[in-house]
């Protein structure tokens, strides 16, 4: 099994980039695949994805957004693809506020999301979650979007972050930090 996969994004389609990684390119499906700069140095965290007709890799800019893929994929009815297309409009954090506050609305607005799946979501994973975010992620939350707000690509901001975040960080300091790695990508 690929756990991560870190090279030069040598392609992007609709769903999915190719990563080169040492002259070798791997076709990964991606959530949000237009954001993806060609030609930019990147890590993914990859799922292997196996089915009787079908095998293929999908990759996640943050462990958080693989964990709530790997929890998504669990409920019936909901795919991998599914579980991807619904990252390309919501964010980790959205998707678990909607799920803890039981806002079907918002679930029914995620791509191939229907009232059954959502009702199912909000089934199986109300209280799933912790819903109060410790200090640390809030710092990090808010850094991220800062450096967004200053017009920094996510996916850079987020391999930014990824890069220089150390347990116990304090908000000023992962922001130094995180702007002077989100300037070298």
């Amino acid at each position: 099994m690929i756990s991560f996969l870190k090279g030069r994004i040598d392609s992007a389609t609709k769903e999915t980039v190719v990563i080169d990684v040492n002259d070798i390119g791997y076709k990964v499906y991606v959530a949000r695949a237009s954001s993806y700069e060609i030609g930019s140095t990147i890590k993914l965290l990859t799922y292997d994805v196996q089915k009787q007709d079908e095998s293929y890799l999908v990759g996640f800019p943050s462990a958080e957004e693989k964990n709530l893929f790997l929890t998504l994929i669990k409920i019936q009815g909901i795919g991998a693809k599914t579980a991807l297309a619904m990252f390309s409009v919501g964010s980790p954090q959205d998707i678990i506020s909607a799920i803890n506050h039981e806002d079907i609305k918002y679930l029914k607005s995620l791509p191939l999301v229907g009232y059954k799946t959502a009702r199912q979501i909000i089934l199986e994973l109300k209280g799933y979650f912790v819903s109060s975010e410790s200090e640390e992620e809030d710092s990090y939350s808010d850094v991220r979007k800062a450096l967004i707000t200053l017009g920094f690509k996510s996916l850079n901001v987020d391999t930014a972050l990824r890069n220089v975040y150390k347990e116990g960080i304090d908000k000023e300091e992962l922001l130094k930090l995180a702007i002077k790695e989100v300037r070298k990508l």
